[in-house]
């Protein structure tokens, strides 16, 4: 029976990455006008608590089908769990550049992908776990 919530664990952190991948919007913290957690960071920390997670956050950077949006969640991901494989991840979005939709409070804008990671390199993502 342990294998089987195993296996299922799985699977869900398998749907997870996938919706993750697809985001719209890059966002942490309070969002919207009655400040709530975005859907998008509710599932960054379920993958990020997962067992699988650097795996997951370094599938979504590589993958080119990923948004930019969750690239940075990923990137968000790998710099909490190894400075290393976050640096070594990042070459390729730091080369591409871009742009990425980013959630502050209320206000939705455009934001360099170059500037995002520089931030998250220097930074970090994750002031408080939830």
């Amino acid at each position: 029976m342990h294998q089987s919530i195993a296996g299922t664990d799985t699977i869900q952190s398998g749907r997870d990455k996938e919706k993750l991948a697809h985001a719209r919007n890059f966002s942490l913290g309070m969002v919207g006008f009655y400040g709530h957690t975005s859907e998008n960071e509710k599932i960054y920390r379920k993958i990020l608590k997962s067992r699988n997670a650097a795996e997951h956050f370094t599938q979504i950077i590589r993958s080119e089908e990923s948004t930019n949006e969750a690239k940075l969640y990923a990137a968000c991901g790998l710099r909490t769990l190894s400075l290393t494989l976050f640096r070594n991840e990042i070459q390729n979005i730091l080369k591409n550049g871009g742009t990425a939709s980013v959630l502050r409070a209320d206000t939705l804008n455009k934001e360099e992908m170059t500037n995002l990671i520089e931030s998250i390199d220097k930074f970090g993502c994750n002031k408080t776990t939830k």
